[in-house]
């Protein structure tokens, strides 16, 4: 029978427990004596990766779906604060994958693909820059709640910015034109918030 997502349990990862894993398996990883040995401690590491990963997507879904849910809004805000953590991680797994003395064996049976794919992480990521991502994660949020909480009165209503655009294809040009002058007077409103929301970062 086929799980549907509603019923997927989400569970919140622990960072320091993913850290302190993968940091383990990394170290058997760079001690192997080969490739085949390397290979399969990276299936483990894969592994820790992939639930990671679901649990992020399960949350972040589901926080799109109501972002005014106190749950996983607040697990939403979690996954902002330990991203930049996590893929520090991601980019210390890489650095190992591509310094392996035993790369051609791992390429014949991840692929090459992988090792291009680290490279360019290797050369976009710096753990100095790890404040600063989470600092635009929550500049992000920020943005994604001010427009999702979008209310505006127009034509005796209160309405959403989804609700507004049927307004603002309508074929009556002032319909339209009034429809777009209620949608940036709230984005010019919404951006006065963001302004203050990054002077207090």
């Amino acid at each position: 029978m086929e799980t549907k997502f509603k019923d997927f349990i989400y569970i919140r990862p622990d960072i320091e427990t993913i850290k302190k894993s993968t940091e383990l398996l990394l170290n058997d990883f760079n001690n192997a004596e080969n490739g085949e040995i390397q290979f399969e401690i990276l299936k483990k590491i894969n592994d820790l990766r992939s639930d990671f990963d679901t649990m992020s997507r399960i949350a972040s879904i589901r926080y799109t779906i109501n972002t005014h849910d106190e749950f996983y809004s607040s697990e939403h805000d979690y996954f902002d604060d330990i991203g930049p953590v996590y893929s520090g991680l991601i980019n210390k797994i890489y650095r190992s994958l591509t310094e392996s003395p035993y790369r051609e064996t791992l390429e014949k049976k991840c692929g090459k693909q992988l090792f291009d794919v680290a490279e360019i992480v290797l050369k976009t990521f710096s753990d100095e820059v790890i404040d600063d991502l989470k600092k635009e994660n929550q500049l992000t949020t920020k943005y994604v709640r001010l427009v999702a909480s979008a209310k505006i009165n127009f034509e005796g209503e209160e309405r959403n910015l989804a609700g507004l655009s049927l307004y603002m294809e309508s074929e009556n040009r002032d319909v339209r034109k009034s429809a777009y002058d209620a949608k940036w007077s709230f984005l010019r409103s919404t951006k006065m918030k963001l302004i203050q929301f990054m002077m207090s970062l």
